[in-house]
């Protein structure tokens, strides 16, 4: 294999891939060990670091340690910075004799050990294949000039290195399309179960004109085609759900908690995100006596619309809108503001439209004097019914805990005789200002929660007072 090349820059504590300067060809000098440590070894990996000092890495060595444990476990057992050992004394000597060593790049050997500092050949030589033949994937940085050799051969790169490497590539690509196969296989089944789980469950109606489509399922294959219409259906009338320049920026588990320690770089990247809030002429005429504050308005390219024969905007019009949820997921949420005492018969006509069977309420229906929230499902179940233009609304069943409460409402559709059934979930321990001072609670209840979601086929619907705020945050 040839010798791959990467830059690092030791003097920004970063890496980042460059393409290096194109040099003569020239021989490639014997390895320069510095010490008997590698020299009495079978192998070791020598590594030449470009337009670097050794004052400069000698201070920076135990991150550049970190670094290639770091890139080195995503393709081995995990590598700790300990179990990498330098062969160099330079790091030894006082800055002014570090400072005398002139030499424009800095060149260093180095070998792995076990757990009980015992030097590990086999990890060693894998180490050095994959920094020749990943390099440039595996460290998204700068150019290191990588050579490997052997005790017997100290000139010749190790003979078997081809070998390993190709067996190394069969081994990762085998497990890689076997993982793949088992993970595509076990969403598969899972997909199955719960629809028929949901075609045991679901309630007996069916389409309608007003139903822009069903949750009842008579079996997988319709179902998963009335699946395909309804999200073509909202990718139509929300173009929020259309690729987007928005800023995404994936972070695995590590990186996340990594990221989460630099305050500075989150508030950079939250200055980035769009801030295009939506103007009053972006809502249909009159729909301003809809809005539970002036200020608060639903963008225009996801608001949920409600269907009106007639066609009419106003009729149309609830401040509600579609949010993604995890990975993307168009329309798994419905944030919208608590309903007007006007506005009740519209909430109840968008949870029948929108086939939604869980909704979070964040907000109290009365703080500190002033109204938050109409009365739009019955309290007791003394007066268990209660009618809403073409909606009545029953509750079957209400569960009172500690930090919310739990109840199953029964909507039902007055014009066409048919019902569904709702969860209802309200966290009651919200103060009017701020947010709760037990964490504990509101975390509680959103797991409380995600068992409803989860077996939800439509959006769940979350709301506070205006809609914005707290169900962000929940």
């Amino acid at each position: 294999l040839s010798s791959q090349s990467i830059i690092t820059n030791l003097h920004t504590d970063t890496f980042t891939t460059i393409v290096p300067p194109t040099r003569e060809k020239e021989t490639v000098p014997p390895p320069r060990l510095t010490n008997p440590g590698c020299s009495s070894l079978p192998v070791c990996v020598e590594i030449t670091l470009l337009e670097t000092n050794w004052e400069h890495f000698c201070s920076q060595q135990q991150d550049f340690l970190e670094f290639l444990s770091t890139s080195l476990s995503h393709y081995t057992r995990p590598i700790h910075p300990y179990h990498i050992v330098l062969d160099t004394e330079v790091c030894t000597l006082s800055s002014n004799l570090r400072s005398s060593q002139n030499s424009p790049d800095v060149t260093v050997a180095f070998y792995v050990t076990n757990e009980s500092g015992e030097y590990e050949e086999r990890m060693t030589e894998l180490c050095g294949v994959i920094l020749r033949k990943w390099a440039p994937s595996a460290f998204k940085s700068s150019v290191i000039e990588v050579r490997m050799y052997s005790r017997e051969s100290i000139s010749t790169p190790l003979p078997i290195i081809p070998e390993l490497n190709s067996g190394f590539v069969a081994a990762v690509s085998i497990s890689a399309v076997a993982g793949v196969a088992l993970c595509l296989l076990c969403i598969l089944l899972v997909i199955m179960k719960q629809k028929l789980i949901q075609g045991r469950h679901s309630d007996a109606t069916t389409p309608t004109a007003a139903d822009a489509y069903s949750l009842d399922s008579l079996s997988i294959s319709a179902s998963f085609r009335r699946r395909r219409i309804r999200r073509s259906a909202r990718s139509y009338l929300n173009h929020a759900f259309t690729d987007q320049e928005i800023p995404s920026h994936p972070l695995n588990e590590k990186t996340l908690a990594n990221s989460l320690k630099s305050k500075d770089l989150l508030e950079e990247e939250y200055k980035r995100l769009p801030m295009n809030m939506p103007k009053l002429d972006s809502i249909p005429e009159g729909a301003h006596v809809k809005n539970r504050y002036s200020n608060i308005l639903p963008k225009a390219e996801s608001r949920v619309m409600l269907a009106d024969p007639s066609g009419d905007p106003l009729k149309c019009y609830i401040n509600a809108n579609y949010v993604k949820g995890y990975e993307g997921k168009s329309s798994f949420y419905i944030a919208c503001q608590a309903p007007l005492p006007e506005g009740i018969e519209d909430f109840w006509r968008m949870i029948w439209e929108q086939q939604c069977r869980v909704i979070v309420m964040l907000t109290m229906f009365e703080e500190n004097g002033t109204s938050r929230c109409a009365l739009y499902f019955p309290q007791s179940t003394l007066i268990s019914q209660q009618p809403y233009g073409d909606f009545q609304v029953s509750l079957l069943k209400k569960d009172v805990y500690e930090f919310y409460t739990l109840s199953t409402l029964r909507l039902l559709d007055l014009e066409k005789n048919l019902f569904r059934d709702v969860v209802h979930l309200w966290f009651t321990g919200w103060p009017d200002v701020g947010v709760p001072k037990d964490s504990s609670s509101l975390v509680t209840f959103v797991q409380q929660c995600r068992p409803f979601i989860n077996c939800n086929s439509g959006p769940t619907v979350v709301h506070c007072s205006t809609g914005t705020g707290r169900p962000g945050l929940a």
